[in-house]
């Protein structure tokens, strides 16, 4: 309740169904810059404003990340990009986006030019800290794809390969394939200044089926058997009053 007061308390002058993301980001980026804020505080603060707007059913819960902002508790260096994110990037920033897959790693370090221009324009137009990981993740691993050839020999083809190969291969979500391909157009649009145009179909993932999970006459008969106690007088006392009709206990319900 505290968390959320303070939430509600940074916006006085705004109707909390007026709120969307953000306002959500932009709050957490400031409370995350507090010195001596714990680690569990940053998390419980997430989660107050989390269960918040869960409260009052909004339609943008899906539009932010919760479990990024909750990992994000840990202490961050003075040149990560949350801290910094007024300054402009340089050629060393690639010392806060660390990677442990080799191919992404000889990306950054030979195409440091561009995707730092990338994360210049992205902060530029106040873009959040989310999405410039995001796109500058996603540059970085098409062109680790790409054979870490120069994006500006690369357009429409090798970005359709790119989708391709995270539906297929990687298997990833739609949202996720969406997000490869926004920060790609965004890239080639407002960076490289060379439009994709047209993509074309390119494949989508599947979307899983979700089957309920439900229980077999069989279980539930044994289930009603093993009861005791006042379930068994309910459970006795619906199958008395199914009467002549009743043919299996289920048939009582």
């Amino acid at each position: 309740m505290i968390r959320a007061e303070q939430y509600l308390k940074a916006f006085p002058d705004q109707q909390l169904t007026k709120h969307g993301p953000g306002e959500v980001q932009a709050y957490l980026e400031k409370i995350g810059r507090k010195e001596g804020l714990e680690d569990w505080q940053h998390h419980q603060i997430v989660d107050a404003i989390q269960n918040l707007f869960q409260l009052i059913e909004a339609d943008w819960l899906e539009q932010v990340d919760w479990g990024f902002w909750k990992s994000s508790a840990r202490s961050l260096s003075p040149d990560h990009p949350t801290i910094a994110r007024d300054v402009t990037a340089t050629n060393g920033y690639e010392k806060s986006y660390e990677s442990k897959d080799k191919n992404t790693s000889l990306a950054r370090s030979r195409h440091t030019e561009v995707l730092t221009k990338l994360i210049n324009e992205i902060r530029r137009r106040g873009y959040s800290i989310r999405t410039e990981q995001a796109y500058e993740g996603w540059a970085a691993r098409y062109i680790a794809f790409s054979g870490n050839r120069n994006p500006k020999q690369l357009g429409a083809k090798e970005v359709f390969s790119f989708l391709k190969h995270l539906a297929v291969r990687r298997n990833v979500s739609t949202s996720t394939q969406s997000q490869a391909l926004n920060a790609l157009v965004f890239l080639y649009d407002q960076i490289l200044k060379q439009p994709l145009g047209d993509l074309g179909n390119f494949a989508r993932p599947k979307r899983p089926r979700r089957l309920p999970v439900v229980l077999a006459q069989p279980e539930i008969l044994r289930l009603l058997e093993k009861m005791d106690g006042i379930h068994y007088l309910i459970y006795t006392h619906v199958l008395n009053r199914g009467g002549k009709g009743v043919v299996s206990p289920l048939d009582a319900f």
